[in-house]
């Protein structure tokens, strides 16, 4: 599969993730700045306002009182994130673990790391270089913490005279199995090179398909999401109008 494909879907992928967030933007805007405007008709009206109107009112006076301030806390927690992320290397691993865990986005990352692993492996063996050094240069091309120290104890064991399928079977929660058996074969057989590169198509493969049912999975979601939030806005202004009518046809 090509890598061209692979990035594509990946591009998609986060301009999904853009609409997630402009219409959480938008709807976080109408808060301080529309529905103020509309909720004190309803405080003024002699009718008790159902939970969702209160909450609605509750949520929209604090966005208008301290909006400034929450953006600039979000803005601070981005900073800071990105700062220790950058610099705190613990902090840093500790978030390439966590990523790891999760249920589709640590799929997703693992087989995306696969496929550069036995790609860049493979490319190397084939170019000639031996394998402790093309480890050592494979763990320097990959972003993850975690596959840097994994890559930097293979070599050493691999230095040591141990089989390079041996550490790779040994960490199952960051090696799939199939990645351990088919580098033993590969060993075995003197093709290693080979099975490398043919496991990095696989697993590019394998990116491609799950960032391309993400993406399309995602659209469903967001219409789901949007239910939710006109859902609940509709019923916050709605329920006092229909509540106003009531009392008024009453009095009639």
């Amino acid at each position: 599969m090509p890598r061209k494909l692979m990035w594509c879907n990946k591009v998609v992928w986060i301009n999904d993730m853009h609409k997630v967030t402009l219409i959480i933007v938008i709807h976080g805007m109408r808060m301080p700045f529309i529905f103020p405007k509309i909720m004190p008709i309803f405080q003024s009206l002699s009718v008790e306002l159902p939970f969702t109107t209160v909450a609605l009112l509750a949520l929209s006076n604090f966005l208008q009182a301290y909006w400034l301030y929450v953006i600039l806390g979000i803005v601070a927690f981005i900073i800071v994130f990105k700062q220790l992320h950058r610099r705190v290397i613990p902090f840093h691993f500790l978030i390439d673990i966590l990523i790891l865990k999760l249920p589709i986005a640590g799929r997703i990352t693992k087989s995306y790391y696969m496929a550069n692993f036995c790609r860049t492996l493979g490319m190397l063996l084939k170019s000639g270089i031996g394998v402790v050094e093309a480890v050592s240069i494979t763990g320097d091309t990959l972003g993850s913490l975690v596959y840097q120290r994994e890559c930097k104890i293979m070599s050493k064991k691999v230095l040591r005279g141990e089989k390079l399928s041996t550490h790779l079977e040994a960490k199952a929660r960051f090696f799939p199995d199939i990645i351990g058996n088919m580098v033993a074969i590969g060993e075995a057989s003197g093709k290693l090179s080979d099975t490398l590169i043919y496991l990095s198509e696989m697993y590019e493969a394998e990116v491609n398909d799950l960032t391309k049912n993400l993406s399309n999975s995602i659209e469903p979601v967001l219409m789901i999401f949007m239910g939710i939030v006109v859902g609940f806005v509709a019923v916050s202004v709605i329920t006092p109008i229909y509540e106003v009518t009531q009392n008024i046809s009453n009095q009639i």
